[in-house]
């Protein structure tokens, strides 16, 4: 199953989005800029942390991944069309109560 997925995935995309990953991003961008620029008497670096960089990979996962698992769908789906799709009454009354 693909942590990306679901409501985990929804709550990992938020906290990335919301522990700002997007200037980690431009970092790298500046960085790769002063590289360039190296043959100058001055030069700048940035230095990203292994839990930054974890985070820019993680929120270019969340963006390639797909919100919906499509192959889950269509098996429910035709359970439900076949009329052997099955729930237990005790097992949806908790989900519904939650």
């Amino acid at each position: 199953m693909n942590a990306m997925n679901g409501i985990a995935g929804s709550i990992v995309r938020t906290y990335i989005h919301q522990a700002g990953v997007q200037p980690a991003q431009q970092a790298v961008q500046e960085q790769a800029a002063a590289r360039s620029t190296a043959g100058r008497s001055r030069s700048d670096s940035v230095s990203l942390s292994r839990t930054t960089q974890e985070l820019a990979r993680l929120r270019e996962a969340t963006i390639t991944a797909p919100d919906v698992r499509a192959d889950r769908v269509l098996a429910l789906k035709q359970a439900i069309r076949d009329g052997t799709y099955q729930i237990e009454a005790g097992t949806l009354a908790a989900k519904l109560l939650r």
